[in-house]
């Protein structure tokens, strides 16, 4: 299992870097100047080339890159705003926690409500239940999430006045980015839900547990579900992901002061250090969740855990043979003596 994650580890530092290498690129070779929106068109020639030797854009691409990459990585640097003046690493420790509750809460809520509706839906197989489900998952993915989170602006905060339309002022300001992100993911895991569960419900040990007297739910809840969790789990790390890393929409409507509005920003401005910087944290927690998402297979799973010992085990005693090979037997050739 050490060797697993040994490797798995690596894994996420190459992802990590490639996704640096990448953005990077992709920003040096897009169109446009961003010294000429930061100083407007009324700039000198004389300051427009200091400006772009201040901010190390007059070196050849092979360097700032490996500059980036170095700052980035060995020292823990991800540059400073071009537009804030300000570190873009500290803007993403102040920000990135407002996100974080953000995902966790959307998490929370699809998991406590799309699991029981999917379980549900898959006991009453082609029954009511189960075909609302279908038709709610049909129309909820179907609609925009920003459009939406409007239509909860509108009603919630605009006719009725129960809850505040935009800001971190206390905790009802998280309501409405939680349920207007969070309905399409509900609608997904909980289609993945009934179609896992589907698989198993008509098992033998199911079968055989329900002959013994046990309660519908201790079936439910201890037999089938355990083991219709490994989509689940993918589905949720995908959802988890998405309610983190794909910010930008929700927090621009709502205003909420996390990464997603802090990446549209410096998009806007062609803040380039802010936008790397965003990307670069986004992509390690992706590849890191996605870890811990693998290790829970082996948790939920005994037999993917077993997979893991046993490979490892296979590897260890292929090496151990390898060491202990013996050498060329020598003979002395007294054989042939009484000859």
């Amino acid at each position: 299992m050490g060797r697993y994650i040994l490797h798995r580890l690596l894994l996420t530092i190459l992802v990590v870097l490639g996704a640096a290498v990448v953005i990077f690129t992709i920003m040096h070779f897009v169109p446009g100047d961003p010294v000429e929106i930061l100083l407007g068109n009324d700039a000198t020639l004389e300051q427009y080339a200091a400006k772009r030797s201040e901010l190390g854009l007059d070196k050849p691409f092979l360097i700032q890159l490996w500059n980036f990459m170095y700052k980035a990585f060995l020292r823990l640097d991800l540059g400073a705003s071009w537009t804030r003046s300000t570190p873009v690493l500290a803007g993403m420790l102040e920000r990135l926690p407002r996100t974080f509750l953000l995902g966790i809460l959307s998490i929370i809520l699809t998991t406590v409500v799309a699991i029981p509706i999917g379980v549900n839906a898959a006991i009453h197989q082609n029954g009511l239940q189960d075909r609302g489900l279908i038709v709610a998952a049909m129309v909820f993915i179907s609609v925009p999430e920003f459009w939406l989170a409007l239509l909860l602006i509108i009603l919630f905060s605009l006719k009725l006045g129960w809850l505040p339309s935009f800001g971190i002022e206390s905790w009802k300001s998280y309501i409405l980015p939680v349920v207007s992100g969070s309905m399409a993911s509900i609608c997904t895991l909980a289609r993945q839900t009934r179609a896992s569960v589907l698989d198993v419900v008509h098992a033998d040990y199911i079968t055989t547990a329900r002959s013994k007297g046990m309660v519908e739910r201790d079936v439910i809840y201890g037999h089938m579900l355990p083991n219709a969790l490994i989509p689940i789990i993918t589905m949720i790390g995908m959802s988890f992901t998405a309610c983190v890393g794909g910010t930008v929409v929700m927090e621009q409507i709502f205003s909420f002061p996390g990464v997603g509005l802090y990446l549209s920003d410096a998009i806007s401005r062609r803040d380039y250090p802010v936008i790397r910087g965003c990307v670069v944290v986004m992509a390690a927690f992706t590849a890191i969740l996605m870890l811990f998402v693998d290790l829970a297979y082996g948790y939920v799973d005994p037999r993917i855990k077993a997979q893991y010992i046993s490979s490892s085990a296979k590897k260890g005693k292929v090496n151990e043979k390898r060491h202990r090979r013996p050498g060329p037997k020598h003979h002395s050739g007294h054989g042939n003596e009484s000859q």
